[in-house]
């Protein structure tokens, strides 16, 4: 097979491929990488089977290996597109989680880790529901999951330090007050049994 030939035919695939990439696939991302591979070997499948068709000679093989060169080039792009969206769509809308969530608390909506707890979990089946499936889905949310929860737990915890310490202070006020209207009842009685 003429080398000429043979390169002008790999060209011609590997604009097919960019063409499929582009308007199959590139609209579609996040998507799971799992789904990419299995389309990548249905694709190198096809296309090599087109070369075959339309080479002739005797290097067509070494000629199909070089096309599989080329596309899984494109391939291995294609899916460090695919997570790089995906983790920004995974970022985004773990951001937008942190605010709501950051701003019950705030307000006083969540009350206790269990609360917490609860709104996480929620949390984690939206997200699970909104973001396709990836190579590092599970573990981002997790690291989320786990940062958030420490960063408002601890808030938690000094907020419910502070409304202790608040009570207690109110408390011993009221104690306070208590014992000065005693004793003043106390000087009372003790003036007026003296007269």
């Amino acid at each position: 097979m003429c080398e000429n030939q043979g390169s002008k035919i790999i060209n011609k695939l590997v604009d097919q491929y960019k063409d499929y990439i582009k308007n199959k696939v590139m609209p579609n991302i996040p998507l799971p990488s799992a789904e990419i591979v299995a389309n990548h070997q249905d694709s190198l499948k096809f296309f090599s089977d087109a070369f075959r068709k339309e080479a002739i000679g005797d290097n067509v093989e070494a000629q199909v290996a070089a096309l599989i060169k080329e596309l899984d080039v494109l391939h291995k792009d294609v899916l460090i597109k695919n997570n790089k969206f995906s983790d920004e769509k995974n970022k985004s809308l773990l951001e937008k989680f942190r605010q709501k969530i950051k701003g019950m608390l705030v307000k006083g909506d969540i009350k206790s880790v269990e609360e917490l707890n609860n709104i996480l979990d929620k949390a984690h089946q939206d997200y699970n529901k909104d973001i396709p499936d990836n190579d590092t889905k599970e573990q981002v949310f997790s690291d989320w999951r786990e940062k958030l929860q420490n960063q408002l737990a601890a808030k938690l915890h000094e907020d419910e330090k502070k409304k202790l310490e608040q009570t207690k202070n109110l408390m011993s006020n009221q104690l306070d007050s208590i014992q000065d209207k005693l004793k003043q009842k106390e000087v009372e009685l003790h003036t007026t049994r003296k007269d």
